[in-house]
């Protein structure tokens, strides 16, 4: 039988931020447990002066699986990464199957448009499997999303 599938999605990565410590190690321990892990980043990195491993002090190498993206628009404006950020779950959800994928993002001020797009595109296929951090109060809108959400992980 093979192994599960992970696909943890976020806006961009990586940055000396708090956030993208805790992503980075999120990522890491993921990688200790028995799953594939796939880093889905949007196409947005600034280049980053530090090697990953040692700057983040992490156990695991990871590949980044880099979406196409126009880096000037946020996300919520960003139509080109979202028609690519749909067609990447399509082909996760055709090809994996819905049994052994889980999809894994953070759910706060700059990525819940991206969890968002996540739970829609599962949504058409009744996936069951979408997983985020919420890390942040929301509103009325912002609740009816989470709500469809298979999961949460608060970590503050």
């Amino acid at each position: 039988m093979s192994r599960p599938n992970l696909y943890y999605f976020t806006n961009y990565f990586p940055d000396t931020k708090a956030r993208h410590v805790q992503i980075a190690k999120m990522v890491d321990s993921f990688m200790d447990m028995p799953v594939d892990v796939n880093f889905v980043l949007r196409d947005f990195r600034t280049k980053f002066q530090y090697d990953m491993k040692d700057y983040y002090r992490l156990k695991n190498e990871f590949n980044i699986t880099e979406l196409p993206s126009l880096k000037f628009l946020p996300v919520a404006y960003d139509y080109y990464f979202q028609h690519n950020l749909k067609k990447y779950v399509d082909k996760i959800i055709n090809t994996r199957g819905a049994r052994q994928t889980f999809l894994y993002s953070r759910y706060g001020k700059n990525s819940g448009c991206l969890t968002e797009i996540l739970i829609e595109s599962a949504g058409k296929y009744n996936f069951r499997g979408v997983f985020a951090e919420v890390h942040e109060g929301l509103n009325p809108r912002e609740k009816s999303y989470v709500s469809k959400l298979d999961g949460i992980v608060v970590i503050s």
